[in-house]
């Protein structure tokens, strides 16, 4: 969302800094879990979430004077609990039923259920808008 503010507000030079610098710091991050602590497949996916961590706070500095950061955290805790128990969901599906393309669905099916509901039970305001937008084309 920030990256889509960052090129409408002509600032498309900026984004792409934020581009290419995480670019080359998930490069580096990747060949050191590989070559150093071989990690596989765990450490490149560790490197892309730190990578893009790094774009989007590059580019949430590039919109400070736009982006009030308070609301900003406290969006972020609003969804950091969700997504952590979402996590753990996943993980203890994975360990009861193992790998596959099967399961890795179920994961995913899993993991979307866990996150909505626990954001419609606590009310959160996206969810109802969507979910009154469903019940209004149902009722048509």
């Amino acid at each position: 969302m920030i990256a889509l503010q960052l090129v409408a507000t002509g600032q498309q030079v900026k984004y792409t800094y934020a581009v290419i610098s995480a670019a080359v710091l998930n490069f580096v991050l990747n060949a050191v879990s590989l070559q150093f602590f071989n990690l596989g497949a765990i450490g490149v996916s560790i490197s892309s979430v730190l990578a893009e961590f790094f774009a989007a706070a590059i580019q949430v500095y590039f919109m400070k004077e736009l982006i009030v950061l308070r609301e900003l955290a406290i969006l972020f805790k609003k969804y950091l609990f969700p997504s952590i128990i979402m996590g753990c969901a996943i993980i203890s599906l994975r360990t009861f039923i193992g790998t596959g393309i099967v399961q890795l669905f179920m994961q995913i099916v899993l993991g979307g259920c866990v996150y909505t509901g626990i954001l419609f039970f606590t009310r959160d305001e996206l969810v109802y808008s969507i979910v009154n937008q469903v019940k209004k084309k149902i009722r048509r």
